[in-house]
């Protein structure tokens, strides 16, 4: 991999992706209620529920630095679209490569858990 240019990488990766099992067979249980919707240019938005969405997620140490995150004080906030260049590094990367792998949709727990509640971290 070492050797391919970023649009080999991103193929080669595109290529690990399982597509063999449709993503309406997705069990709907195990399906966030919160994903950002990244399908319009520039720009994120949160949406849900979802039942058959296929997305991806991005696990990642928090460390010291606050951040953006859902809370109940920011849920108006976020529940309409803001630039990309409004989050982390880490976050804007991770769209990025959401987005150059074919996914419209992701999940950050920062921003799709509220988390200033016990009840939705308990649900989510």
């Amino acid at each position: 991999m070492l050797g391919l240019d970023p649009d080999g990488k991103f193929r080669l990766m595109k290529s690990w992706i399982p597509i063999d099992k449709p993503l309406h067979s997705i069990d709907p249980n195990t399906c966030p209620r919160r994903l950002l919707d990244l399908t319009l240019a520039g720009a994120i938005q949160r949406s849900g529920p979802f039942t058959t969405a296929g997305f991806a997620a991005l696990s990642h140490r928090w460390g010291t630095h606050q951040h953006l995150t859902l809370k109940r004080s920011t849920m108006r906030r976020l529940k309409r679209s803001f630039p990309v260049s409004e989050l982390p590094q880490t976050f804007q990367d991770a769209v990025y490569v959401t987005r150059r792998l074919g996914f419209s949709y992701l999940w950050i727990d920062a921003l799709c858990i509220m988390q200033d509640s016990e009840d939705d971290w308990l649900q989510e």
